[in-house]
């Protein structure tokens, strides 16, 4: 059963695991969803890189937040606004997402939750409401990285 509307196809779960990559990183878990997940996205994108699909800048964004960069670090690194480094990498991420489809994409995302933990009608809701606020990304990395 779906539950999401149709507007909801963008790119949560990928930026999320792009932005958390780093720490995925620190003690590779096989076993762990998010970390296997994570090395489908970094293969896709490393095939939107080898058949151009993806940008220079889109790349360059990538590499430095998926490194653990913040973004006020990014817009001295890359001479770019916050705005333009944040509408890039959703932009970038919503290429990776769309190419990927299922549990990549937020309806995606949204039905797997649904049926990995019987979510019903109200808490699906929620969750995509989450993922459609501007809070999405409060909880990525650590407390101590400021954005």
């Amino acid at each position: 059963m779906k539950f999401v509307s149709e507007d909801c196809n963008m790119s949560w779960y990928c930026q999320h695991l792009l932005m958390n990559s780093e720490i995925l990183h620190v003690q590779p878990d096989f076993e762990d969803d998010e970390y296997n997940n994570l090395l489908v996205v970094e293969s896709k994108i490393a095939f939107l890189v080898e058949n151009n699909l993806i940008q220079k800048q889109e790349l360059d964004v990538l590499n430095l937040l998926t490194s653990g960069k913040r973004f006020k670090d990014v817009e001295g690194i890359l001479n770019l606004n916050r705005v333009t480094i944040s509408k890039v990498f959703r932009e970038v991420c919503k290429k990776i997402s769309f190419s990927l489809g299922g549990v990549f994409t937020d309806d995606g995302y949204i039905n797997y939750m649904v049926e990995k933990y019987k979510l019903n009608s109200e808490e699906a809701e929620k969750l995509e409401k989450y993922i459609q606020s501007n809070l999405k990304h409060k909880i990525i990395r650590s407390s101590t990285n400021e954005y």
